[in-house]
């Protein structure tokens, strides 16, 4: 394990334990989509999976990463693409990323990053969200995991994860 990993976990193990909470469908009002943005950041994939929830009458947030130090503005009305320069040397957020992260309660995250991104899981981790679903086990940050072939597209997982957040029905 190499030094920034060795701090991620060190900072997951002191984030104050959350309440979550199993939302039904209907009830969703808000929803933070986390992606790993194309070079070009112009995302279709994503800006289709936005409208649709948006169809559903949920306000969406989106909020990508890209691996290059400048990113442009996104095409999205209330999203965000992060680059290099809003993280440290370590990997972790910088603090007028974390400020506006934490400023924000969302009742369901949905990551559809596939790699194990340092950047994208600070992102998972510092959400503030009732519900957080992902495909990645390894940091133990989801309520609900769901396996995906590998290979698949964005819009696959996520028709997946809708799939069964729709199934769930609580007394919330």
């Amino acid at each position: 394990m190499n030094l920034k990993e060795k701090i991620f976990t060190w900072k997951k193990a002191r984030i104050e334990p959350r309440t979550t909470a199993f939302p039904t469908y209907a009830n969703i009002e808000t929803v933070v989509l986390l992606y790993e943005s194309e070079w070009q950041e112009r995302n279709p994939a994503i800006r289709t999976l936005v409208r649709r929830l948006q169809e559903d009458d949920k306000h969406v947030v989106a909020w990508g990463y890209c691996a290059k130090h400048d990113v442009l503005s996104p095409n999205l009305p209330d999203s965000r693409i992060f680059g290099l320069k809003d993280f440290n040397i370590f990997g972790a957020p910088k603090q007028s990323v974390l400020e506006d992260m934490q400023r924000r309660q969302f009742d369901v995250l949905i990551d559809l990053s596939k790699q194990p991104i340092l950047a994208m899981r600070y992102l998972a981790m510092y959400t503030q969200a009732a519900f957080k679903i992902g495909s990645r086990a390894e940091d133990n940050l989801y309520d609900m995991l769901l396996e995906v072939p590998q290979g698949s597209t964005e819009e696959y997982s996520f028709n997946q994860i809708m799939h069964y957040l729709k199934l769930i029905q609580s007394a919330d």
